[in-house]
């Protein structure tokens, strides 16, 4: 790595706060929180309170198994835009959360425990972590969050473009992965 590069990193880092256990603690948190865990505890039921995808809830049912909330037969612009601004409230969710927990030292957790693997493995810093974990319940959300990443300056162009990368093919193959191994059986996706 270069002297350049090396400066650069030092500087992303520094705006990162010290790592505590409260910091931990949120970064555990959000991963369970984002990776559904809370929503498969059946002796528990009260804890899907704290899961991502019981959240944001999901569409009703139609009389028709081939209606949408939009309607059938129909596709349009007006399609479109409700589809968009249907992605809003998981996205907005998601992106609060993610704030509140940086706020109790996630990012700064991820930025120690996840480095280790992350680098080596995809080029990019520990703390983007919690983006690829949020990328697996909303890919929206996890756009989002790599976009404030990037305008904060915590990644850069490059590190942008490998999550990107990430986000747009590695984190289907997971979700294929998972939904073997779960049967199909998501009860508490939305």
């Amino acid at each position: 790595m270069c002297s350049m590069e090396k400066g650069n990193e030092e500087e992303r880092l520094m705006r990162l706060p010290r790592v505590t256990w409260k910091g931990y603690a949120a970064l555990l948190f959000a991963i369970l929180f984002f990776a559904g865990i809370f929503a498969s505890v059946q002796s528990a039921a009260w804890l899907r309170a704290f899961d991502f995808s019981t959240l944001i809830g999901k569409f009703g049912t139609m009389a028709s198994d081939k209606a949408t909330f939009v309607g059938m037969g129909g596709a349009s612009a007006r399609g479109g835009f409700l589809f968009a601004l249907s992605l809003v409230p998981s996205v907005m969710l998601a992106v609060g959360c993610v704030e509140v927990l940086s706020h109790f030292g996630a990012l700064a957790a991820a930025q120690r425990l996840m480095t280790p693997l992350l680098k080596p493995l995809m080029d990019v810093p520990g703390f983007v972590g919690l983006t690829l974990i949020t990328d697996m319940q909303s890919t929206d959300a996890g756009a989002a969050l790599t976009k404030e990443l990037y305008d904060e300056k915590l990644i850069d162009k490059r590190e942008q473009t490998i999550i990107a990368a990430w986000q747009y093919s590695g984190a289907v193959v997971c979700r294929i992965v998972l939904d073997t191994v779960y049967k199909g059986d998501f009860s508490h996706e939305q």
